[in-house]
């Protein structure tokens, strides 16, 4: 982590160049200090780099940039060349895409909610592909997933049937998922 500030001037430049930080420890911090956030990570590493520069007078308003950022773990593996966050405080992110490898559905979609059991679905499977943000309430999952269980039943006796592979797009708004498989 790098800071310098001209204060003569009134302008700071921050860098930071993190490697495998676990994520659990960022989350219990926010939590330590009163932000709540539903994410409740495990297995779950974060590198990226980062930099903002402005003026100190106005540091909430100024800006903030990400690059190769990497989130891997026991869930997958997410990536992106690039995040800016327009504004730090409120906190404004801009629409970005990531590359999501063997992304771990159950555990993405927990992230947000706590999923409640299905009598219907066994493993939600793995998903390879892209991921859209547009903001904290919509984000769009387009590419393929591998593993969907369905769980059939019939005068007692229960059925599992695992699709392969299919396409998948699915859209997050306001806390409610739809998709479109094939």
């Amino acid at each position: 982590m790098n800071m310098r500030n001209r204060l003569e001037d009134g302008q700071y430049t921050f860098e930071i160049d993190l490697k495998h930080l676990p994520l659990s420890k960022i989350f219990s911090t926010l939590r330590d200090y009163g932000l709540s956030t539903p994410i409740t990570p495990r297995q779950a590493w974060l590198s990226l780099k980062g930099r903002s520069r402005g003026f100190t007078e106005n540091i909430k308003a100024e800006s903030f940039e990400v690059k190769d950022l990497r989130l891997e773990g026991d869930m997958g593996e997410i990536k992106t060349d690039h995040i800016d966050f327009s504004h730090l405080h409120p906190l404004v992110v801009r629409p970005f895409l990531m590359d999501a490898q063997n992304l771990d559905l159950k555990k993405l979609i927990s992230f947000y909610r706590p999923l409640e059991p299905s009598s219907s679905l066994g493993d939600l499977g793995r998903f390879s592909g892209r991921i859209e943000f547009f903001n904290p309430n919509e984000l769009r999952l387009f590419g393929f997933h591998r593993g969907l269980e369905f769980v059939f039943s019939s005068l007692g006796a229960r059925e599992h049937q695992k699709i392969k592979e299919m396409s998948l797009d699915a859209h997050l708004r306001r806390k409610r998922w739809t998709a479109k498989l094939s």
